[in-house]
């Protein structure tokens, strides 16, 4: 059985580690063995469609590949927006794991799209993200709750 306060624990490390100040962060791991497959976090200095989810999964997708997709597991600070929802769900990635909820990006001022994962996920042809969360919430909130917004009013 997976424990996802460990994995969300790693996902608040690498936040911490290398964006406390956009503190969007994300892992992949196998979920038959619990093996870390990457990590990543928000890099839109760079590129604005760089989220920690899309580093994560591009890292992945650029390694050897060698768990299949069905076997994925995404743990992730901060509920998936609409865009990285999106391509996990068309990256076939059958589940993902946040800490912060969106509702609460918005009250802290965090520039967000007010559309919950699962909410894009149930629209879908073929509904086949599974979305857990939030876990650690408290945690993942004080993340964001210490940083400074993205994009403050």
């Amino acid at each position: 059985m997976i424990d996802h306060d460990v994995y969300m624990r790693r996902a608040v490390e690498i936040a911490l580690e290398h964006v406390p100040d956009h503190p969007f962060a994300a892992l992949l791991i196998d979920n038959q063995s619990g093996e870390v497959l990457a990590e990543g976090y928000n890099r839109s200095d760079e590129s604005p469609l760089w989220h920690g989810e899309m580093d994560v999964m591009n890292r992945y997708f650029a390694s050897d590949r060698s768990i299949p997709v069905e076997r994925l597991q995404m743990y992730t600070t901060a509920e998936p927006c609409p865009m990285c929802a999106g391509a996990l769900y068309w990256a076939r990635v059958p589940k993902v794991v946040f800490g912060t909820k969106v509702g609460t990006l918005k009250r802290l001022d965090w520039d967000q799209i007010d559309i919950p994962a699962l909410d894009l996920s149930r629209k879908a042809q073929y509904p086949r993200l599974d979305v857990i969360g939030p876990v650690l919430e408290a945690e993942c909130n004080r993340l964001f709750t210490e940083a400074r917004p993205l994009n403050p009013p």
